[in-house]
This record gives C-alpha cells, structure tokens and sequence, in this order.
C-alpha cells in the first residue's frame, strides 16, 4: 500500500508539471509554509477501497487542495495591474484558472498512465477564497479513480 501511495504520488508530481509550481503530499498546515510556491496542488492522504480484493482494483477517494494568490487583471500591451471594476471579476478569473490547471493535471495523470489510472464517476469541486491569512483562492476537488493493485489470487497446491 505505501509502494502504491509514492507512486501515485509520482505520478501526480509529473503530470502536474506546467501548470502548477508545487505539488505536495500532505496535510493542509503545510499550505502556508514558506517554501511554498503558487499556484499549489496538494493531495490529502486518500482513502481507499477494495471491494473485490480478487478483482486487482483498489478504488481511490482523492482529495485535491488547489491554491494562488487572487488573479488581478493585467494589460496586455503595458503589463500593468488593471483593477476590475469589481472584485467578483477577479475572483471568477482565479477559480476559472484553478478549474482549467487542474483539469489538465488529471487529464495528463491518466493520458500518461492509462495503463495504471482509471477515472469513475463524476468530479465534486468547492471553490473557497481568503485561505491560510494569504487571501489565497481555491478549489477543493474530490474524484475517484481505480487503480491497478496487486490483486489476491486462489491459489491450489495440488
């Protein structure tokens, strides 16, 4: 199980990789740690379920915390910081973006690892905002994949 957890998150590490600067394995509190780069991927320790321990699939409940600081409009000819005419605007640019770079990370997982990953069901994601005293913006995505396991095979010895 601890074998299929590093992997799992080597996997994600790799596929994270152009569109979001960190990636960590953990637990919230280090969401705010000094070291961290935005925009961030965090994946909780996951549960798991084997429902047929014959069948060679473990069914993996992840949940992603996905942070950055609040996207301000920019010019695109001065590169100047454009303040909307509302803060709603940015806000909705900042999940939009979160929404986009997570996407792609799942969708890179499973592309480069179809052999390994397999998505069920639908997504469940929860946008938060003003995180962790950094005013940080948020997604909070729950999926649930299956995944290639050692399965437990009858064996006789006749």
């Amino acid at each position: 199980m601890i074998r299929d957890l590093k992997e799992l998150s080597e996997d994600i590490d790799i596929a994270r990789a152009g569109y979001f600067d960190t990636y960590k394995f953990g637990y919230l509190g280090e969401v705010n740690s000094n070291s961290t780069d935005y925009p961030l991927i965090l994946l909780l320790p996951p549960t798991s379920n084997f429902s047929d321990v014959h069948s060679g699939y473990e069914t993996m409940i992840l949940e992603f915390h996905c942070y950055q600081p609040l996207i301000k409009a920019v010019d695109e000819f001065t590169g100047v910081i454009i303040q909307p005419q509302n803060a709603t605007t940015s806000l909705e640019n900042t999940f939009d973006s979160l929404l986009f770079q997570f996407r792609r990370t799942i969708q890179a997982l499973v592309r480069n690892n179809e052999n390994k990953y397999a998505l069920l069901d639908g997504w469940n994601v929860t946008r938060v905002s003003h995180e962790f005293n950094d005013d940080l913006v948020g997604i909070i995505a729950t999926i649930t994949i299956n995944k290639l396991t050692d399965c437990l095979a009858n064996q006789s010895y006749y």
